[in-house]
């Protein structure tokens, strides 16, 4: 939305600085203008501001941790999923429709498949991202491993548990346990226990 007023040539290559963050505040701007909710509003910019999310989580080439998932969806909330089939029909659009066809199996299989044999380089990008969104989209739908755990603690728990006044460290803690939760560290609440005692 805001790629033309961003556009800059870089080693001969079109790039789009913060085109991300202007065109969520461009689109707020409309949507506003056109009298829509503060919700769709909100949808919307959100998904705008953090489309290149999955991108930067697939350009590494390495499988995305369970830490990185979490924090994914902690932070993308209820917009986790409608950024996500975002993403998948920006990035597939990158293909004609019959190389699209061909690729489905890899970009879609459980776990993924190899992506060194395709090419052009631009391909196999492609490719890799559509296997990260297909990841994380799977994710959110594990009936058996939820993305963002239920906490097994709360904050009066912490410091009750290690004797200890309110303030940031709580959150700093609370964070901690969710992370290990969401790698499978921690599963129950005495397991949750121990671990806070520990840190």
């Amino acid at each position: 939305m805001a790629k033309p007023e961003t556009a800059r040539s870089v080693d001969g290559r079109l790039r789009f600085f913060e085109h991300d963050a202007k065109g969520a505040v461009r689109a707020e701007t409309i949507m506003r203008g056109l009298r829509l909710s503060g919700e769709q509003i909100a949808s919307a910019a959100t998904m705008i501001r953090q489309h290149l999310r999955p991108g930067h989580l697939a350009s590494s080439g390495e499988p995305v941790t369970d830490k990185a998932a979490y924090r994914f969806f902690r932070d993308l909330g209820e917009h986790a999923p409608g950024l996500l089939v975002l993403c998948w029909g920006d990035h597939a659009s990158y293909l004609p429709q019959p190389r699209l066809a061909r690729l489905l199996g890899a970009a879609c299989d459980e776990p993924p498949r190899s992506v060194s044999r395709i090419r052009p380089e631009e391909a196999r990008k492609t490719v890799r991202h559509l296997q990260l969104v297909s990841m994380l989209l799977r994710r959110f739908f594990d009936r058996d491993r939820a993305p963002v755990p239920v906490r097994l603690l709360n904050g009066g728990e912490v410091m009750k548990a290690l004797n200890i006044p309110p303030g940031p460290r709580i959150g700093d803690i609370l964070e901690r346990l969710r992370e290990a939760q969401a790698e499978g560290e921690v599963l129950t609440r005495q397991a949750a226990l121990e671990f806070i005692a520990r840190l």
